[in-house]
């Protein structure tokens, strides 16, 4: 490489030379063309959760393909087979003409069950759109929590670079499984557990109580306690927080199944929840919910709620 930058500067003319291969949208000519902009906004009227909340339209109305890039790696998207082939030759070309080099050898068919992509596997049918990881990837991940539960205990101090590679693996899972997000934190806690500005259970002390805490080593006059602000200056080891033995325990029973579940984006089937008004009295315990056409329907005898004080 050589150059500090380059990697900026790379990505930067990259993102400069799809707006030239995606062209001028009002070129009949132009496969990567496209109308108008559609919204299908959760508040709106005719709201449909099988549809993208923003899409481009082509003139009859359809989907209009477009390009996809993550760092040096594109993926073309069209509704048939011919749409993603006339991109495809249009991409190919333009790059070439543009100095920029299309690794031919390395182009996969247009297909609804395409190859991993940014780790993470796609699926699409007449119903559903879906997103699932590789088994190998499913199995190491459900590896690291199985490692970790009988060596953290509270209080315990744990490698802090393997602890922070592993994180990184759940990050990465977590793209494509969002549910798995909420407990990585006590990783994050964790592995800044080192930090002077943290509380016993790892979070970050406001600024007030920071400053106190600086006010009192001053006063208390122990100067040959020392501070590490910088990350190159974390222990090797760090001291768990209370919550990790429980997040392992939930991304443990999230992640049970044997093989790598589908995430459904957006379907074609949908069922609605709604909250229903409840009537928990006597005999009349039931409960009433809005049908379709808005219409209060009572169902009696469907449970009975016991609420104490």
């Amino acid at each position: 490489m050589g150059v500090r930058q380059f990697p900026f500067a790379t990505t930067r003319m990259y993102a400069m030379s799809l707006e030239i291969i995606k062209g001028n949208r009002s070129d009949p000519e132009n496969p990567y063309g496209w109308e108008a902009i559609q919204l299908n906004l959760p508040s709106s009227e005719n709201y449909d959760p099988s549809q993208p909340w923003v899409s481009k339209r082509t003139k009859d109305g359809h989907l209009a393909p477009d390009c996809f890039v993550f760092v040096d790696d594109g993926r073309i998207l069209g509704r048939t087979q011919s749409v993603c082939n006339k991109c495809t030759r249009r991409t190919a070309s333009v790059m070439n003409h543009l100095g920029e080099q299309d690794a031919a050898r390395k182009r996969r068919g247009a297909s609804q069950r395409s190859g991993a992509w940014v780790g993470a596997l796609f699926r699409a049918d007449e119903d559903t759109i879906g997103i699932a990881t590789s088994q190998d990837k499913w199995d190491k991940g459900k590896d690291i929590v199985k490692k970790w539960i009988p060596i953290v205990t509270p209080g315990c101090k744990v490698n802090r670079k393997e602890l922070e590679k592993d994180r990184g693996f759940l990050i990465h899972l977590a793209m494509v499984y969002p549910s798995l997000t909420p407990y990585v934190k006590g990783f994050h806690l964790t592995l800044e557990s080192w930090r002077p500005d943290r509380d016993e259970a790892g979070w970050k002390l406001p600024v007030n109580d920071w400053l106190r805490l600086k006010q009192h080593l001053n006063d208390k006059g122990d100067y040959s306690f020392d501070i590490p602000l910088d990350y190159k200056d974390a222990p090797d080891t760090v001291k768990v927080v209370p919550r990790l033995k429980d997040d392992l325990m939930a991304l443990r029973s999230l992640m049970e199944d044997p093989t790598p579940p589908l995430r459904i984006v957006r379907s074609k089937k949908l069922k609605a929840v709604a909250v229903s008004f409840v009537d928990a009295s006597g005999k009349g315990a039931g409960g009433s919910t809005i049908g379709s056409k808005n219409k209060i329907s009572v169902l009696h005898n469907t449970y009975n709620v016991d609420v104490s004080m």
